[in-house]
C-alpha cells in the first residue's frame, strides 16, 4: 500500500524594490529564495525522504529607461543552486552539488508610432558547477544552459482590431553533459500570428498562429543519450472570451 509522504516545509523569503531615480528612468532590485522536491517518481523513493530540499537564491538589478520611441530594459542577476540530489546507489540518495549562475538580460523596443512596435531581446548567461561528486566536473558549464539566447519581435496593428505578429528565437549552443565532451548546435525559430479583437459586450478575440513556420528541426532540449524533439510546424486557431 503507499503511504503518504513526509512533509516537507521551509521558508523561502522574497523581496523587490523600486525607486523612480527620474521621469524617465526607474532602478529595481529583489532577492528571491526557493526549493525543489526531486523530480517525476524520484521524490517517492524510500531514500528520499530523509532529504532536504534543493535550494535556490537569487539576486537581481535592473533599470528600465524610456526615451522618445524607445524603451530600454537590463537586469543583471546572480542564482546559486545547492542542496542538489545525487543518486550514490540504485535506491540511495544524497544532498550533494551545488551550481552558480549569473548574467544579463536586456532589451529594447522601438515604438516609432503607436500601431507599430519592434523589441528585440537579448540574453546572457554564464554558470558553473560548484560542487559536484565528480570533482573533474567542478568549474564547468551547467549542461542544458546556452551561453547566447535572442528574441526578435515586430508588432504591427494593421487597424484597432487587428494585429499582426512576427517573432524570430535564437537559441545559442549549450553542452550536453557536464563533462563537456558533446555540444547541441544553436538554432533559430521563426513563428507568425494574427489576431483580430470584436467590438462586443463581451471581450472576444479571434487568433491564428503558425509556430516554427521553416519547420525547423532542432532539439528543444539534449542530453548524452536522450534528446527532446522541438515542435514541428504548428497550427493553431482559437478563440478567446472575456466574462
Amino acid at each position: 500500500p503507499c503511504a503518504d509522504l513526509d512533509a516537507v516545509s521551509a521558508v523561502t523569503p522574497k523581496f523587490g524594490l523600486q525607486f523612480q531615480a527620474l521621469d524617465w528612468l526607474r532602478l529595481r532590485t529583489s532577492y528571491a529564495e526557493g526549493f525543489a522536491l526531486p523530480e517525476g517518481f524520484t521524490k517517492y523513493a524510500p531514500g528520499v525522504q530523509s532529504l532536504d530540499p534543493n535550494r535556490f537564491s537569487q539576486w537581481e538589478v535592473g533599470a528600465r529607461a524610456v526615451l522618445g520611441a524607445f524603451e530600454f530594459d537590463i537586469a543583471a542577476y546572480r542564482a546559486r543552486s545547492s542542496e542538489e540530489f545525487r543518486t550514490v546507489v540504485p535506491g540511495e540518495f544524497e544532498n550533494f552539488g551545488a551550481t552558480r549562475r549569473r548574467g544579463v538580460e536586456g532589451s529594447v523596443t522601438w515604438r516609432p508610432v503607436d500601431a507599430f512596435s519592434l523589441q528585440a531581446v537579448y540574453g546572457y548567461a554564464d554558470s558553473e558547477i560548484l560542487q559536484n561528486a565528480d570533482v573533474a566536473l567542478l568549474g564547468n558549464r551547467v549542461a542544458g544552459v546556452p551561453v547566447n539566447t535572442g528574441t526578435l519581435i515586430a508588432s504591427w496593428y494593421a487597424s484597432d482590431a487587428l494585429r499582426l505578429d512576427a517573432t524570430v528565437r535564437h537559441t545559442g549552443a549549450y553542452w550536453k553533459d557536464g563533462a563537456h565532451t558533446a555540444q547541441t548546435d544553436s538554432y533559430q525559430v521563426v513563428d507568425l500570428g494574427a489576431s483580430y479583437a470584436f467590438a462586443t459586450l463581451r471581450p472576444i478575440r479571434l487568433y491564428a498562429d503558425i509556430d516554427n513556420v521553416g519547420d525547423k528541426v532542432y532539439a528543444a532540449s539534449a542530453g548524452l543519450t536522450t534528446i527532446a524533439a522541438g515542435a514541428p510546424r504548428t497550427f493553431r486557431i482559437g478563440v478567446q472570451v472575456g466574462f
